[in-house]
C-alpha cells in the first residue's frame, strides 16, 4: 500500500480498542489497511480451528488429557527450553523495516506505531517471564525436577526459538515475526482450553488441582486487545504484500505447523 492509497481509504473504526492506548496508536495504521475487526474475528476462528486440528489433536496433548506421565514429561519438560527462552527473543530480536514503513504510511504514523510496539514487546516479555515461572512451578508440582526439565534438547522445539530470531532480525520478514508470536498465542490458548477441562490431567497437580499456566492463557482481556490480537494487527500493518491478511494467515498457519512438528518430536523423544 502506498501513502496515497492509505490516505484515500475512508477511515473506519476498529471497535474493541477503546481501552488500550497501544491499540489506538496501532489502529492509525490498520485503518489504512482495510482491516475491520469483524473480518479479523472471522479469520481468527478459522485459525483457532486450525490450531485445534493440528496441535490439540496430537498424541502429546490427548495423552496429557488422560494424565499419562510420559506425555506430561514430553510437554512440561520437552517444551521447557522454549517457554524459558521465549521471553528473551520477544524483547531483543526485532529489527523493523523503517524506510519501507515511512514510504508506505508516512513518518508520523510510523513513529506512533513504533512507540506503541516497543511498549507492547516489553510488556509481552515481562508476561512471558512470569508465564515461564508458572510453567516451572506447575511442572514441579507434577513431580519433575529442574534437571528433568533441562535435559531435553528437542531440535524441533529449539527451532521454534531459532525461527523467532530469524524472523525478528529480518527487516523483509518482520511481519512473520508477529505471525509467529500470534501462532504461539493460538497454540497456548487452545491447548489450555482443552487441558484445563480434563479432570485426569488436573489430577496430576496434587496440591492445586489446576494448571495455572493454562488458566492464565484463558483469561479475558477486558481492558483492550489481547497480545494475540495485537500480534496479528502488527503483522498486518507490517506486511508488504497487497493481500496482507492472506499472507498473515498463511504465516500463522505455517508457525502452527512448526508447533505440530515440535509436539510430535517431543513425544517421540520421551517415548
Amino acid at each position: 500500500f502506498s501513502r496515497a492509497e492509505v490516505r484515500d481509504e475512508p477511515s473506519r473504526p476498529l471497535n474493541g480498542y477503546s481501552g488500550s492506548l497501544v491499540g489506538k496508536k496501532i489502529k492509525i495504521i490498520l485503518e489504512g489497511k482495510n482491516m475491520l475487526l469483524n473480518d479479523r474475528l472471522g479469520h481468527s476462528e478459522e485459525l483457532r480451528r486450525y490450531a485445534v486440528k493440528e496441535v490439540v489433536g496430537l498424541p502429546i496433548i490427548q495423552r496429557c488429557g488422560k494424565g499419562e506421565s510420559k506425555a506430561l514429561e514430553a510437554l512440561l519438560c520437552g517444551f521447557w527450553r522454549f517457554v524459558l527462552e521465549f521471553q528473551n527473543v520477544v524483547r531483543n530480536e526485532t529489527r523493523f523495516p523503517m524506510d519501507p514503513l515511512y514510504s508506505r504510511y508516512g513518518r508520523q504514523k510510523v513513529v506512533l506505531m513504533m512507540r506503541a510496539t516497543k511498549s507492547v514487546l516489553n510488556s509481552m516479555s515481562e508476561e512471558e517471564g512470569m508465564h515461564a515461572d508458572v510453567w516451572r512451578k506447575g511442572a514441579v508440582e507434577v513431580g519433575f525436577q529442574e534437571n528433568d526439565m533441562t535435559r531435553y534438547e528437542v531440535p524441533a522445539v529449539k527451532y521454534l526459538i531459532d525461527v523467532t530470531r530469524i524472523f525478528g532480525t529480518s527487516e523483509e520478514h518482520m511481519y512473520l515475526f508477529f505471525c509467529h508470536l500470534a501462532a504461539t498465542e493460538y497454540v497456548a490458548e487452545e491447548i489450555s482450553r482443552y487441558l484445563v477441562a480434563q479432570n485426569q490431567f488436573l489430577a496430576c497437580f496434587p496440591i492445586s488441582r489446576r494448571w495455572q499456566w493454562g488458566d492464565i492463557h484463558l483469561m479475558e482481556h477486558s481492558d483492550g486487545p489481547s497480545h494475540r490480537e495485537i500480534d496479528e494487527d502488527l503483522a498486518i500493518a507490517l506486511c508488504p504484500l497487497a493481500s496482507s491478511y492472506d499472507a498473515v494467515a498463511h504465516g500463522i498457519r505455517s508457525s502452527i505447523d512448526l508447533f505440530r512438528n515440535a509436539g510430535i518430536a517431543a513425544m517421540n523423544e520421551v517415548g
